[in-house]
C-alpha cells in the first residue's frame, strides 16, 4: 500500500491523505464562504441594522482567521484552493446580501443555519484526523469551539425564530446553549416530535 507523509511527521495511507488533503481544501472554501456571508451583511447592516454589526464584525474577523489557517495547511498536504472560489464568492455574498434586507432575524437565521451545517461537517472530521492528522484535527478543534461560541450567540440574538429554525436543521440545545446533534429528524418519538427528550 502506498504512504504519504503529513508534513514529514505521520505515515498515512494515501487514500488518507488524498481525503485529508481534500478537507483542507473544502473548510477553506467554508470559510471563504462565510467571509464573503459577513461582508454582505455587514455591508447592510451599516445601513438598516447598526446594532448588527459589531457582533458581524466579529465573526468576520474569526472566519478571516480561520481562513488562514486552512490556506497555510494546505502546501504540507498537497491541497490547494477549490476551482470555483470565484462563483462561491458571488454565491456566498449575494446570500449575505439577501439575509440581511430580510432584516435582524435573517442575519441571524442565516448564520445558524450555516454555523449548525459547519459543526456536523467538524464533528465527521475530528472523527476522521484524530489518528491520522493530529495537527489539523487541533486546528480544527480551536475553530470548532469558536463555531459554537458563534451559533450559541445566534440561538440568544435571534431567540425562537433561530431556536425552531435549528430545530428543523437537526439541532437542539443543551442546558449550556450548545447545540447537539438530534438523531434522524424523520423517526417518532413518544412525543411525536422527532426529537429526543
Amino acid at each position: 500500500m502506498l504512504q504519504s507523509r503529513i508534513d514529514g511527521k505521520t505515515a498515512v495511507p494515501a487514500r488518507d491523505a488524498l481525503t485529508i488533503a481534500r478537507i483542507v481544501r473544502v473548510n477553506h472554501a467554508g470559510e471563504f464562504g462565510a467571509i464573503r456571508i459577513y461582508s454582505a451583511q455587514i455591508l447592510v447592516s451599516r445601513w438598516l441594522w447598526p446594532d448588527c454589526v459589531p457582533a458581524l464584525v466579529d465573526m468576520f474577523e474569526d472566519e478571516k482567521r480561520h481562513c488562514i489557517l486552512f490556506c497555510d495547511a494546505m502546501p504540507e498536504r498537497k491541497s490547494r484552493p477549490c476551482r470555483v472560489m470565484r462563483f462561491w464568492s458571488y454565491g456566498g455574498w449575494l446570500l449575505g446580501f439577501l439575509t440581511a434586507l430580510l432584516g435582524r432575524q435573517g442575519i441571524w437565521a442565516c448564520t445558524a443555519a450555516v454555523e449548525a451545517a459547519v459543526h456536523r461537517h467538524l464533528d465527521d472530521q475530528l472523527h476522521f484526523l484524530k489518528e491520522r492528522d493530529p495537527d489539523l484535527s487541533n486546528i480544527i478543534l480551536s475553530i470548532r469551539d469558536e463555531e459554537i461560541s458563534a451559533f450559541a450567540s445566534c440561538r440568544r440574538t435571534a431567540g425562537l425564530v433561530e431556536r425552531r429554525f435549528c430545530c428543523a436543521e437537526g439541532y437542539y440545545f443543551n442546558s449550556d446553549g450548545y447545540p447537539d446533534l438530534v438523531v434522524d429528524l424523520g423517526r417518532s418519538d413518544a412525543d411525536g416530535t422527532g426529537f429526543e427528550s
